[in-house]
């Protein structure tokens, strides 16, 4: 059997073996989610592997390809937005491609119907990175155009509860390998902001402050070799909010 009629035993969009091959010119209809399997779908450049969607290595990004039906755009836009998102943020290729098995996921549980896709996308990279090891603070996703905030907050719970996801709240040292990321490109496991977040501890000063503000703040301190600007940018956050913390991370040090 040929590697293309293999692949077509499967639906690209939900991975699905329910597939109609009655109507001429087409490779078939899937019966679950009503995804339109063309002899073409096989080969655009995200494609099934072990039932989920991944980036081909065997032809160019963003090359051509046909779009047939409402489910194939809809995958096909969120896929764009990722790699826009990725680019804009600099990510890894690992990074993106467990973001697509998380939107994926999402999207055979149906909590994708009818939010904006840019926020599920969005919330896809979150708990991606979070898996990582490197959390995205929200702030940075939610700076695109495309992602309201409001709309990306619901959107986040609402993924995390169909899939299962612990909404377990993060530290701010759990920030400096993305900051650090962002700033040199690379990280330290003996990263002397850590030891400054260490000390501080669980101060209450920084009780429903943002962790990753805290985080970019404890940087800018311990190095100020980056302006407040460049830490606050990294984060998402104004340069008022970073000079506030920097404030307040100096005055609970002194009383460490």
């Amino acid at each position: 059997m040929s590697s293309e009629s293999q692949a077509c035993r499967q639906c690209p969009a939900c991975s699905s073996e329910q597939i109609d091959r009655t109507i001429d010119d087409i490779g078939g209809i899937c019966e679950a989610c009503g995804f339109v399997v063309d002899h073409d779908s096989v080969s655009l450049d995200w494609e099934i592997a072990d039932g989920v969607l991944r980036r081909s290595n065997n032809r160019e990004w963003r090359s051509a390809c046909h779009i047939h039906n409402a489910t194939e755009k809809r995958l096909m836009q969120a896929i764009e937005i990722l790699e826009t998102l990725g680019d804009d943020l600099d990510l890894s290729n690992d990074l993106r491609d467990a973001a697509v098995d998380v939107y994926c996921d999402a999207f055979r549980s149906g909590v994708t119907d009818g939010r904006v896709t840019a926020c599920v996308v969005a919330v896809a990279l979150c708990i991606a990175s979070r898996r990582t090891g490197h959390p995205i603070p929200m702030s940075r996703l939610t700076q695109s155009e495309q992602v309201d905030e409001t709309k990306y907050n619901r959107c986040y719970i609402a993924v995390c509860d169909a899939l299962d996801v612990d909404l377990q709240l993060l530290s701010p040292s759990d920030y400096l390998a993305f900051i650090r990321g962002q700033l040199s490109g690379e990280t330290d496991d003996q990263d002397p902001a850590a030891e400054l977040l260490d000390a501080v501890g669980e101060d209450t000063q920084f009780v429903g402050k943002d962790p990753a503000g805290v985080a970019a703040a404890s940087v800018y301190l311990v190095e100020q070799e980056h302006t407040q600007k460049e830490v606050a940018e990294v984060v998402g956050l104004s340069t008022e909010t970073i000079r506030q913390r920097v404030s307040d991370l100096r005055e609970v040090a002194d009383d460490v």
